[in-house]
């Protein structure tokens, strides 16, 4: 799988995703990816619209979701007070991807 996540003009410092083992692709275990947003003086950016989509698999087994219900293979979600922008990621399809 890959997730591909679009900021503005600002940086993604750190991105990961937790827990940091594997997953059982039952539509239920969920991973939650996080990309910590800041400038150039490293500074976290609240605020900021960040994009997140799922490449990679052929059917729609992958959906991303957010806290407010939304949900789907492209999600945008805004950066907290820390800058961070989560999603969370659940599979219904087997397969590794990076």
């Amino acid at each position: 799988m890959v997730i591909n996540v679009s900021p503005s003009q600002d940086t993604i410092r750190a991105m990961t995703l937790m827990p940091n083992n594997t997953q059982v692709a039952n539509n239920s275990d969920t991973y939650v990816a996080t990309a910590l947003v800041q400038n150039k003086k490293h500074q976290a950016l609240p605020g900021r619209a960040i994009t997140f989509t799922i490449d990679g698999f052929k059917s729609s087994g992958v959906t991303l979701f957010d806290m407010d219900g939304n949900q789907g293979n492209s999600l945008t979600v805004i950066t907290d007070s820390e800058g961070k922008a989560n999603v969370n990621i659940k599979s219904k399809v087997v397969g590794t991807r990076t």
